[in-house]
């Protein structure tokens, strides 16, 4: 799943966008925290970067360990969660969209790297 193609019409945000936005939700801060949260390697996040494309199964283990939603994390729009009843049971994940969204503003604020 390419991170520009569209669900209802609407095209995704961009892959920093959706990155940064990853990064918020899940409260982590760099390459290594996110590799461990998702348990994936490190140079997986580096050619994620380089095509600058979100891989789907990303997006799966992000929905299915944290039980996120894919078109929040896609588009930022919609709950957080699938349902008020799928919140995980994860410290590092923020409850609430509005803290999810000023960590996303703190770091769409600081340059990429």
């Amino acid at each position: 799943m390419n991170d520009t193609s569209t669900s209802k019409g609407v095209k995704a945000d961009s892959f920093d966008i959706i990155y940064k936005r990853i990064l918020a939700t899940i409260n982590c801060s760099t390459q290594v925290e996110l590799a461990e949260r998702l348990e994936i390697s490190q140079s997986s996040i580096s050619d994620a970067k380089r095509r600058e494309s979100v891989p789907s199964d990303w997006l799966m283990k992000l929905h299915d360990k944290f039980k996120l939603s894919i078109d929040y994390l896609r588009f930022g729009t919609g709950s957080i969660y699938n349902s008020t009843h799928d919140k995980p049971n994860d410290e590092g994940v923020f409850e609430r969209k509005e803290d999810a969204q000023e960590r996303l503003d703190s770091l769409l604020n600081q340059k990429t790297g």
